[in-house]
């Protein structure tokens, strides 16, 4: 017979239940580990001196999107047409 014609069995490094065990239970805690490592040994530094870690540039990171502006309950009513608020925010140019 030819070479082509055999077959070989794959065979598994892992051969018992306990073996399997142990290879899922380090897949898990090998990772967790070197996360736990690097976080206490510091990772990388923050370099406090670089510009863009001045308070001012950390404000304007996180500082809202958008402003609500809340008006009066008791303000007075003005009854307007949706033309008038049109040009009242764009101008006549769009109007």
């Amino acid at each position: 017979m030819s070479e082509h014609g055999k077959h070989r069995r794959h065979q598994s490094p892992i051969k018992t239940p306990q073996q399997l065990i142990t290879v899922v239970v380090a897949a898990f805690v090998v990772p967790i580990i070197g996360i736990l490592v690097s976080l206490i040994t510091g990772g990388k530094g923050i370099d406090k001196t670089q510009p863009a870690m001045s308070p001012e540039a950390i404000a304007a990171r996180i500082k809202p999107v958008g402003e609500a502006m809340v008006a009066d309950a008791n303000a007075r009513k003005v009854e307007k047409t949706g033309r008038e608020i049109v040009t009242g925010v764009y101008g006549e140019s769009n109007g």
